[in-house]
């Protein structure tokens, strides 16, 4: 007879994969529109930048029910003084990008070719896209800061929730970490696609496609014949043609929270 005492059979709930807890993400303040949240943050004094910018704002422009979103990181100069984004240099290279996918947008952009900067560009590109900033104040010759980028993040997270886009297209390093809180290197991670997760009310999070992109400030810096002003336009070509596909994919809906 066979006295070796059998193994007790091993529990099986030891291997089962725990489940992830929901991320602790929430709005700090919720706002029931866009125009009470602009309202809001035309006097804006909850970082510093409020007091170097004499509490003026640049806040967004664009289609309030668009369905692609451009996030920036912060206003440039012009911005500032005009108080919209992308108006200044910056704006005109996208502007520039924008017009040579314009068979990705608006057809009507191709009558352009070569005068990009028209009003008639601008008001075609405000009637497809939202387009905001990371930061929404001028931070003058120097970037603004983690902290200041962190004041300025749940402004940011209720306007994805309010606008509620197919896709977000992040354009340079502060803009893409701002949005997928986390250190992103926007050289090796441009042109791929990933997820930002912002607070929801049904559910603790919502998850939003993004497309990170290099800024057209850092193209303009390398300049406009540069491989990264090449790389730049086929990589606002890609993110358009996934947000085309997808959408055929799934029949135009998207599941808020």
């Amino acid at each position: 007879m066979d006295k070796a005492k059998k193994k007790a059979a091993p529990k099986m709930d030891k291997y089962k994969a725990k489940k992830k807890a929901a991320p602790k993400i929430g709005f700090g303040e919720r706002f029931g529109s866009l125009e009470e949240l602009k309202k809001e943050f035309r006097t804006c004094q909850r970082c510093t930048l409020s007091e170097e910018c004499a509490g003026r704002t640049t806040l967004a422009r664009g289609d309030h029910a668009a369905e692609i979103m451009i996030v920036g990181e912060s206003p440039g100069e012009e911005e500032f003084r005009e108080g919209t984004p992308f108006v200044g240099p910056s704006g005109g290279f996208l502007c520039y990008a924008m017009v040579a996918a314009h068979h990705l947008i608006d057809p009507a952009l191709a009558d352009y070719a070569g005068d990009e900067e028209h009003p008639e560009v601008h008001q075609i590109i405000d009637d497809n896209f939202y387009i905001t900033n990371a930061v929404m104040c001028y931070p003058g010759d120097r970037k603004p800061t983690t902290r200041e980028y962190r004041a300025c993040r749940n402004r940011l997270w209720n306007e994805i929730y309010l606008v509620d886009p197919k896709m977000i297209i992040a354009l340079g390093k502060q803009a893409a970490e701002s949005l997928l809180s986390r250190p992103v290197a926007i050289t090796t991670e441009h042109g791929k696609m990933f997820k930002a997760r912002i607070p929801g009310l049904v559910r603790p999070y919502i998850e939003y496609p993004v497309m990170t992109l290099v800024h057209p400030a850092f193209v303009l810096r390398e300049g406009e014949e540069s491989k990264w002003a090449v790389r730049f336009v086929q990589d606002l070509d890609l993110a358009l043609t996934t947000y085309h596909k997808t959408m055929e994919i799934l029949g135009g809906d998207h599941d808020g929270g």
